[in-house]
């Protein structure tokens, strides 16, 4: 027999009510790190770092972003938030630290991909300021395995 609260709703579907004290934990990933285990989290209203600083360090360190735009509604808003899930997935089992980029918040983000992207959709993989691919790219090199390889390829 289900233990009933006294809202007479099953114990196991009650659901706890939002804290206001607890921190939101961002969407983003870091190789190896639960988001759970966040400890700081950005000022609120801050947009990921992008475009990236300009360094001297090896290129091989370049921010990896995953561009998207969760403003789309109807079905291009759902079939967007699927491939954005899954290039976050696909970037997860490959251990490469990412950051989402809403290019509806972000106009530098924006001009980029539409200057670069030669008519691709979004979502994309753009490494510092290189375009990797769309969803469809990363999905064909993670069939064979190629992700980390063809991430590595741009500077």
């Amino acid at each position: 027999m289900v233990d009933e609260t006294a809202t007479g709703a099953p114990a196991e579907l009650n659901y706890k009510e939002a804290d206001s004290s607890e921190p939101i934990v961002p969407r983003s990933s870091t190789a190896g790190e639960s988001a759970e285990k966040v400890d700081q989290l950005p000022a609120p209203n801050t947009v990921p770092a992008f475009p990236p600083a300009e360094s001297n360090d090896d290129d091989t360190k370049s921010p990896i972003f995953i561009f998207t735009s969760f403003s789309g509604g109807g079905t291009f808003g759902r079939n967007i938030t699927t491939a954005t899930n899954r290039l976050e997935l696909i970037l997860k089992a490959n251990n490469i630290s990412y950051e989402l980029v809403d290019l509806a918040t972000n106009e530098q983000a924006k001009k980029l991909w539409a200057r670069s992207s030669r008519g691709k959709k979004l979502p994309g993989v753009v490494k510092g300021k290189d375009i990797v691919g769309n969803y469809e790219d990363i999905e064909e090199a993670n069939e064979f395995g190629e992700v980390q390889q063809l991430i590595a390829e741009f500077v």
